[in-house]
């Protein structure tokens, strides 16, 4: 599919890169493409795992080239697409993202206006049951505009710094927050999760949910490996207990009226799932 031309001097959306990795993601990818397209990006690049749904055939139609991951990791599979990747932003999209029309243009807007050097969005999810209620309410207290140590996907680079400094292929789940720590030291890095809205697909199940938060303890366990033998006793600390005090303490607080007791089982299944996740890494690591 031929791409816009490209402005090198334009900070608008056609000089924008989207890197989509994807596995088995038949049902989502698609309209993922499509929601790209329609925001007028550059170029789309499709990072796939040998999908065996035929995620790739249903891609051909909506990306400019499909680059085949060998299953090292998250890090790995975007840094593929990064290093091909020819527009001036790199936006890393998850293949579950649908980016309504503007909200790449929005994303841009908003780091040129707050001076950063990386921004998010606002994920919400189309309330169909408990899950996907939960999750927006959960939401709604971790994930809201203004500037963050981290940033998740949807996320949005300069391809000059990106490629420069791209995620760390050994880290297969922590791939968004080791780079944020990273680029602190190395740009004096500041990010922002943007007032733009995306809309991501609901999970299908409870087993979903655990094997998403359970990748996110296997991040946790992975930076707490990188960097704890730097780390004083204090921060050890605070790293161990970050997810009790962010998926559990403070969105129970944040949470208004009975939708706090009604979210509160979910809180305590991410959490414990995060954990689970972050224990099976130590014990696989101690044999």
């Amino acid at each position: 599919m031929n791409s816009p031309q490209y402005q090198d001097d334009s900070q608008t959306s056609n000089s924008v890169s989207a890197v989509v990795c994807s596995w088995n993601a038949a049902d989502s990818i698609v309209s993922c493409l499509k929601s790209l397209r329609e925001n007028g990006v550059y170029e789309i690049i499709l990072v796939d795992a040998d999908s065996e749904d035929g995620t790739q055939e249903l891609a051909k139609p909506y990306v400019d080239c499909i680059l085949q991951d060998q299953r090292q990791g998250l890090g790995a599979a975007r840094n593929l697409g990064i290093e091909v990747a020819s527009g001036r932003f790199i936006l890393n999209c998850g293949c579950d993202n649908i980016m309504p029309p503007g909200s790449v243009q929005s994303m841009l807007d908003y780091m040129s206006e707050t001076a950063v050097n990386g921004v998010s969005a606002v994920t919400h999810l189309q309330p169909k049951g408990y899950l996907s209620r939960s999750l927006n309410e959960y939401k709604k207290t971790r994930f809201f505009p203004g500037v963050r140590n981290y940033i998740g996907t949807p996320s949005l680079f300069p391809a000059t710094k990106l490629k420069s400094h791209p995620f760390d292929p050994a880290c297969s789940w922590s791939d968004d927050s080791e780079l944020c720590d990273r680029w602190r030291v190395v740009y004096n890095a500041k990010f922002a999760i943007s007032d733009s809205v995306i809309y991501e697909s609901n999970p299908s199940s409870l087993s979903e949910i655990s094997a998403r938060w359970k990748n996110y303890g296997r991040s946790d366990f992975e930076i707490y490996t990188k960097n704890g033998p730097d780390w004083s006793i204090g921060r050890k600390i605070q790293s161990l207990l970050y997810p009790f005090r962010e998926e559990l303490i403070k969105p129970f607080i944040k949470i208004k009226g009975l939708q706090r007791f009604t979210t509160l089982p979910f809180l305590i299944y991410i959490t414990s799932s995060r954990y689970i996740g972050w224990a099976k890494c130590a014990l696989r690591s101690s044999r």
